[in-house]
Parts: C-alpha cells; structure tokens; sequence
C-alpha cells in the first residue's frame, strides 16, 4: 500500500510546499519526493553562486520545519507499526509476482530520476564547453587585435604617426593610456553613484582619495553635473584613441604582411581598435569596479577626473542640454528647475548666456562637420558619397542615442504605477521582457558593445582631417584648425546629440521610448549580440585583473549591509532606482526585484 502511495506521488501526485507528498504522511514519502527533485533542488542551490549567502535565513527557515516534519512523520510511523502489530491482517504480506511488479515500478522511478540528473549534468557540460569555445575564440581576436594595432603604430601606418609625425614609442604610450583612462573613468562613474546612499564616514580613513571624490559629487547636485562633464571626457577619449590608430586615406596597409583584405577589416574597418576598447576599455573595469568601488576610485587620477568634470560642466560647452531639457519639460507640462536650485537675477543671466552660446557651439559643430564631409576631409572610408555619410551619420546618432534612451527608459518605468503601464500594453510587454530572468543584464552588456561599435562608426564619419595642403573649414587659423583635427567638435556634437539629449528624452517620455516599434527588436538585437560572446574574454581578464590590482570587496571596508544598500542602486540621468512604490503586478514587481539584486 506505501509502495503504491509513493508511485502515485511520484508520478504527479498534489505536492506541498516543502517538497513532501499531501498523499502519504510517511517518511517514506517524503524521501521518494526529495529523492525526485534532487537535480532541480540542485540547480537552484547552484543558481545563488554565492555559497547560499543570500538565502541563510529563509535555509534555516527550511531545516526546522523538514526536522519539525521528520519528528513528526517518525512518530507516525512507529504508530502504524504498532497498529500492525496489534492488527496482524492489515499486515499481510503481499503476493510475490505483485511485490514483484512494484519492484520494477520502483526500478522504473529510479532509473528516470538518474537519468533526468544525468541529462541535467549534460547540458552543464555542454554550456561549459560553450563557455569555453567563447572565451578562446574571443581571446584569440582581441590578441591578434592588439598585435595588429601595435604593428601599425611602429610601422607609421596610422594617421597619428603617418600624418601628424607623433614618434611611435610615444604614440603607443598615449594609446594605452587613452584605454586605461576610459577604463577609469567607464565604472568611475558606477562607482559615484553606488556610493552614494553609503556614509562617507565608514571609509574616509581606509581609502582617502575615493572620500575625496563622492565627498565633491555627494554635495548638492554635483552627481548630475558629474554625470554630465564625464560624458564629454568618455567621448573625447573615444575619439582621440581612434586618431591614435585609424589608418590613412588612400594609402594600401601592408602590415605584417597581412592579406588586405584582413587590414581593410581590422584597421580600416575599425574592428581592432573597437574591440580592445570595449573589452579592456570597459567591460572589464565594470564587472571589477562593481564590487570593489572604494579601491577603484582610490587615485589622484580619479579625483582629477572628477574636478575636469565638475569644471567641462561649470563651463557651460554642454548647456545646450540642459536648454533641451527646459523645451522637453515645457511639452511634457512639467516645468524643470534651473539647474543648481533657484538661482538670483546673475545666476539665471550667467545660466543663460552659456545655454545659448553652448547652443551656437553646437550648431557650428553641425555646419562645421558637414563641410568637412562635403569637402571629403574627415576620417570617412574612401569612395562613400558625401551625402551617403551625411545620411548615415544621422541614422548612427538615432541608433546611439535611442539605446541610451531605452536604458534610461527600462529603469525610469518602475517609478510609473502598474495601473498607467498596463494602459500601453506595447510598454508593458517591452518591459516585461527586459526585465525577465537574465535577459537585463545580457542587454546591458550588449547594448555597451553595440553602443561602442556604433560611437567609432560616428568617429570615423565625423573626424576632421584637414592637412597644410588643405583650406581651413570657415577660414579658421591653422591653430584652431589644428584644434579641432584631434576630434572635439566630433566629441562635442556626439556627446550632446547621441547621448545627453536622448537621455533627457527617456527620463520625460519613458512609456514613448519603450512603445515604439524598435524596442523590441533593439533589445533582442543587443541579447544576441551578448550571445555571440564575442567579448567573453572580458570575464578572464577581469579575474586576472582583480588580482593584479589587488582589488577588494566593499563590505570589507564598510561592512556587508552598507554593501547592500550602494549595490541597490543603479545609474540614471538624475536619480537612483527606487523601489518604494508598491506595485500591484506581483509580475512585474518579482522582475523588478529580481533586476535590483542582479544589477
């Protein structure tokens, strides 16, 4: 009869919630039960990663009430054995060809639940041999990168030592320097922002220069203007490592002997700068700096990167922005504070004057770049049309600035009631589906490698290069002219009309952003693009890094709950993630939370 009861529950019986069978109260039972779920009780213990840190108290929570359960289930069971002894007939032995037959059912149990373990080991050892496959063909192309990159530095083939005579041992240092400092700067950024909500008083004495930074970016809303001076150090060192290594106009690349073809699609194409930049540039200093921000910022070149971004912004060269804003909030009927609070009679004058003539900057940049490609003196592969360039560099600037929008969109929508999201229903399942399992973090990796990609393709349309043979764009001085051949009219007019303007966007009209025909596909696009793997080295490089730099975990500084609190919070245009509001989509909000603990 228990023999019968456990086949039936093994074979679909009603289940409680502590994985024991509702059809029979034997401890018997509830092994055959535990005995069946054993490989995905198995996986889910495996998908914390953390050696059960998470979940100690809701493990604790478990081992008492199964212990509470074995008592009480043994005690069951002495019962029926007494009630058995009392009662020979209920105790009747069964027919041997029955026994026989429930021998075999049982057999039957055991050999499915071995081989649904033995199939879950499998697709272990199949994802691993996958993982594998990544990480070598990944290294392999960002090794030979690096080589051909350093080859065409000392052989003269790129534009910084072909055309402006740069010595090539000193070309090399500043290229490695520009990858190392966007590195820096890339999870400096993630750094300020996770350490804000933490007291600075916890570790203003074990790493001093990190105080110093969050102490100017904590004060006020220096964060936001910050956030906002980095962008243009981020995009100006994109565009000076691309003067660094682009290859000439209408020279044949002959390096190492290489086929062309090969040199046309690593150095001309920009395939080799572009991967280095993504994978040591800024994967791996994200996934280091993530849990070790107090070590990551702990420099006198992070603290001067955060005064040369207070001052990028204090200047006003990036008001037009903040001018843009003001024109959004004014059609989305919400009015937007002048930046800094409430400002007197001369700040509101002061505000204004750089508003307007950042504007004018930007509008100069535009005419200025188009004259430069109408004139074919930019950095823009040879043999495309001006009006072709012109064409795609506005569909470049939509692409990057509409997978920014989208992240800032993903993040603003928790802050929107489920009631008004459940209204667009395009919204709801966009979100839905960023939100879902891993599927946010494979699209933010994604997005960062195909955002990095599309931010050269602007470089190489929009960088000036006007040679002594040349006529200066507008009749600018040679000086001048020579100023802008280093790509800041390029970082400038990128920074403002590919990123900050589609960030204010987002952060307005995020339901917009996410009901639109392009956001699902942007975001499938980009989970491909992080399936490829075709940065997965980045996870390596990352481990050997860490070790180098010696970097350690946070909470070791200021303790696990402090860790906590700055992992909670992600990076927005203005504010951090808030998770107050109570939803009434017990869906969305488990994905919500479950997207918090994963950032």
């Amino acid at each position: 009869k228990k023999m019968k009861e456990i086949l039936a529950c093994s074979s679909g019986g009603p289940m409680s919630t502590h994985g024991s069978c509702n059809s029979s109260p034997s401890w018997i039972s509830s092994l055959a039960c535990v005995d069946l779920n054993f490989a995905g009780d198995e996986e889910e213990g495996r998908g914390t990663g953390d050696g059960g840190t998470e979940n100690d108290g809701v493990d604790n929570e478990v081992t008492i009430k199964k212990s509470s359960s074995m008592t009480t289930q043994e005690e069951d069971a002495s019962q029926e054995e007494a009630d058995t002894a009392s009662n020979p007939e209920e105790g009747a032995e069964v027919s041997a060809p029955e026994e026989l037959s429930l021998q075999e059912d049982v057999q039957d149990v055991q050999e499915e639940t071995h081989s649904h373990a033995a199939q879950h080991s499998a697709r272990g050892r199949g994802a691993k041999v996958v993982m594998y496959i990544k990480y070598a063909y990944s290294g392999a192309l960002l090794a030979f990168s690096i080589v051909i990159l350093v080859a065409a530095i000392f052989t003269k083939q790129t534009t910084a030592t072909a055309l402006y005579n740069i010595n090539s041992t000193l070309a090399f240092f500043i290229f490695w320097f520009l990858i190392l400092y966007l590195a820096l700067i890339e999870a400096g950024l993630n750094c300020m922002v996770g350490l804000k909500p933490v007291d600075p008083t916890l570790y203003k004495d074990s790493h001093p220069l990190s105080w110093k930074c969050t102490k100017l970016t904590n004060k006020g809303d220096n964060l936001d203007r910050f956030i906002i001076g980095r962008q243009f150090l981020d995009y100006s060192s994109v565009f000076l490592t691309n003067l660094m290594v682009s290859s000439v106009k209408n020279v044949p690349l002959t390096v190492m002997g290489l086929p062309q073809g090969v040199s046309d699609v690593f150095l001309r194409g920009g395939f080799a700068v572009t991967l280095v930049t993504i994978v040591i540039g800024q994967l791996v200093s994200q996934m280091n700096a993530a849990h070790c921000k107090l070590d990551w910022i702990n420099n006198w070149l992070m603290v001067g990167s955060t005064y040369a971004a207070l001052a990028i912004e204090a200047s006003g060269l990036l008001h037009a922005s903040y001018l843009f804003q003001r024109v959004v909030g004014f059609i989305a009927g919400r009015p937007v504070e002048m930046v800094g609070g409430k400002l007197g009679t001369f700040g509101r004058a002061w505000f204004w004057i750089r508003a307007l003539g950042s504007t004018a900057l930007l509008f100069f940049s535009v005419a200025a770049t188009i004259k430069a490609l109408f004139d074919g003196n930019t950095t823009m592969w040879q043999g495309v049309p001006a009006p072709v360039s012109l064409l795609l560099l506005v569909a470049l600037i939509t692409v990057m600035g509409s997978m920014d929008a989208l992240q800032i969109a993903v993040y603003k929508v928790v802050h929107i009631p489920v009631e008004d999201l459940a209204k667009n229903p395009v919204a709801l399942k966009n979100t839905r589906f960023a939100l879902h399992g891993t599927n946010l973090r494979a699209f933010l990796m994604g997005r960062q490698i195909f955002q990095t990609v599309v931010l050269f393709m602007i470089a190489k349309i929009i960088s000036i290069r006007v040679t002594d043979s040349d006529e200066n764009i507008f009749g600018v001085s040679d000086g001048l002219q020579k100023f802008f051949n280093f790509g800041v009219l390029g970082a400038f007019l990128s920074t403002v009309l590919a990123s900050l303007s589609w960030r204010i966007l987002a952060n307005s009209f995020p339901l917009a952003i996410l009901s639109n025909p392009f956001t699902m596909p942007s975001i499938r696009f980009c989970l491909f693009v992080e399936g490829t793997g075709i940065c997965a080295v980045s996870w390596l490089i990352a481990a050997v890094n860490k070790k180098l730099l010696r970097l350690h975990p946070d909470e070791i500084f200021i303790g696990k709950h402090a860790a906590d609190v700055e992992e909670d919070h992600c990076l927005d245009l203005s504010e951090c993630l808030d998770l107050s509001e109570s939803t009434s989509d017990s869906s969305i909000q488990t994905d919500v939370i479950y997207t918090r603990e994963r950032y």
